[in-house]
């Protein structure tokens, strides 16, 4: 009974430790493959369209006359973007439109243009602005409330003072420990970059639990 009870002990005490790592390491393996993707699809939109600097893109702030942004004409233009630079070389399962995530803690919300749901379960939601803000939901389950477990914001922009696909501001980020600082204290958006210093690996100093 006594070596019964201390197996009990010490499961009680490993087994969290290693869903945790497991979670951990299911999230890095995942966001890795993202990354990859995106980067693949970037690469391939621009052997096929030129430079993505040189791209078509507007950003979107359609008001209709009473001054309210007239969300159909940006959901129009936000859905022929994608069309044709995104959904020719993403393996999809669905593409569902008008999907939004709201606020949470110093998070906005973010209306989301379409949402596009990949085969391995997981989503990414596009918002478009001064640049695309790409939002991507790792297992597609984990609902508005796990934004910072689950949720990991990149962006891609066509600007003349940037242009390319990144986690979220990574440009603007100096230091690891300013990706570090804004991760935990400005918006979890900033997660993403900091996860980019680590080679997308969950650190003991990584301020959320997933």
């Amino acid at each position: 009974m006594i070596t019964l009870a201390i197996i009990g002990i010490v499961g009680a005490m490993t087994i969290p430790t290693l869903i945790q790592n497991y979670k951990k390491q299911q999230t890095t393996a995942r966001l890795k493959k993202f990354y990859s993707t995106m980067l693949q699809v970037v690469r391939l939109a621009e052997i096929d369209n030129g430079p993505s600097s040189t791209w078509s893109f507007t950003k979107v702030y359609a008001f209709d006359k009473d001054g309210v942004r007239d969300m159909a004409a940006v959901y129009d233009y936000t859905n022929n973007w994608a069309a044709k630079y995104i959904l020719p070389y993403l393996k999809f399962s669905k593409v569902v439109e008008g999907e939004y995530i709201p606020a949470t803690g110093n998070d906005e919300e973010i209306n989301t243009l379409p949402a596009i749901y990949l085969n391995d379960g997981s989503i990414i939601y596009f918002n478009l602005g001064s640049c695309v803000d790409i939002t991507y939901d790792k297992d597609g389950t984990s609902g508005p409330m796990a934004r910072a477990r689950a949720l990991f914001k990149f962006t891609w922009c066509f600007d003349n003072e940037y242009t390319g696909f990144e986690p979220y501001l990574y440009h603007t980020t100096i230091s690891h420990e300013d990706a570090l600082n804004k991760c935990k204290n400005s918006s979890s958006s900033y997660c993403s970059s900091l996860l980019m210093y680590d080679n997308w690996q969950f650190k003991d100093d990584y301020p959320y639990k997933l």
